[in-house]
């Protein structure tokens, strides 16, 4: 799909809001938390099993059965006055409901998606399928933890009501091609790397030709990254991509406590030097405390200077 007109959207006040859970189901004791922060910033939040037991769930690892998560996920989309959808928590669920997604019709309007993790593969569809822009960042679960910090919390209020709609970070070079001075611009698509290979060689396998791809994991061990990142390059994935940005990887320790996440990341990006795509790192967007918020399928710029004397300054803007 070619990259769209970009017209930003955002929030007016008394807006709604959908929570959805598409996979693992979030502590409804921070429920009342949600509302509030929500009403706050002068926008209301819906979700509509807030008065349906935790009984009723008869799933081991889903909020819901999956029809009643879709269809969760399809009022969102389709059938409510909603201008965005902010998924509670991530975890194993939403590829389950991506058949279904197919055959929906796409609206004619837009909505702000916010999410990450497993709801890597909503983001996916909504990119490719439906050419929408969508956010890769913290569920709201999280957002209401009272240790997440101000600064983030202020930094999503602000993207949420249109008063900054731009992102910038200082990226750092991971193979020699990220150092040559130039600048670039594309769209970025990508996510949890596990949840991207899960993709690989179906009909909604992603598409890089002519993007960027963003890649963040939680957990797994270096050998683990590595037999991911060679299925997503031998997949064909790769094919067109103008560079790869690294967000963290974390949690991916050895039982021995070595880890071996860095070495497996540096030793693909080596990899990629040779079929000419650069690598960057430094966004802190993804699991852990790492609460960057990233653009999908909006054009992103990355400017490389030269820094007399020291490593080249890569800057990018979202």
């Amino acid at each position: 799909m070619k990259p769209k007109k970009e017209k930003p959207l955002f929030l007016r006040s008394g807006d709604l809001i959908d929570l959805i859970d598409p996979g693992f189901s979030f502590d409804r004791s921070r429920l009342p938390a949600m509302k509030e922060l929500v009403r706050s910033w002068g926008y209301e939040l819906r979700y509509p099993f807030e008065h349906r037991p935790i009984d009723d769930n008869k799933e081991p690892y889903h909020a819901w059965s999956d029809a009643d998560r879709f269809q969760l996920l399809k009022t969102a989309l389709v059938g409510s006055p909603s201008r965005m959808i902010w998924c509670a928590r991530g975890g194993y669920g939403a590829n389950r409901l991506i058949a279904g997604l197919h055959k929906i019709k796409k609206p004619k309007h837009e909505k702000i998606f916010l999410g990450f993790s497993d709801n890597s593969s909503l983001h996916l569809f909504l990119n490719q399928k439906w050419g929408w822009t969508t956010y890769h960042g913290p569920h709201l679960d999280r957002v209401v933890d009272p240790a997440f910090p101000m600064k983030k919390l202020q930094r999503i209020q602000t993207l949420l009501n249109g008063s900054q709609l731009e992102f910038h970070y200082e990226l750092a070079p991971f193979n020699s091609l990220a150092e040559k001075p130039k600048k670039l611009v594309y769209p970025l698509r990508g996510g949890n790397l596990a949840t991207l290979t899960s993709w690989a060689g179906t009909p909604l396998q992603v598409i890089l030709k002519d993007r960027f791809l963003f890649l963040e994991d939680t957990g797994e061990r270096g050998y683990k990254l590595d037999r991911m990142l060679f299925q997503l390059q031998a997949s064909g994935s790769m094919k067109g991509c103008r560079g790869v940005i690294l967000g963290p990887f974390i949690g991916g320790a050895d039982p021995s406590g070595q880890d071996h996440t860095q070495y497996a990341v540096r030793r693909w990006a080596e990899t990629l030097r040779i079929l000419n795509i650069p690598v960057w790192g430094g966004i802190s967007s993804g699991h852990g405390s790492h609460f960057d918020i990233v653009p999908f399928e909006k054009k992103a710029t990355i400017i490389l200077k030269n820094n007399p004397g020291k490593n080249p300054k890569v800057l990018l803007s979202l």
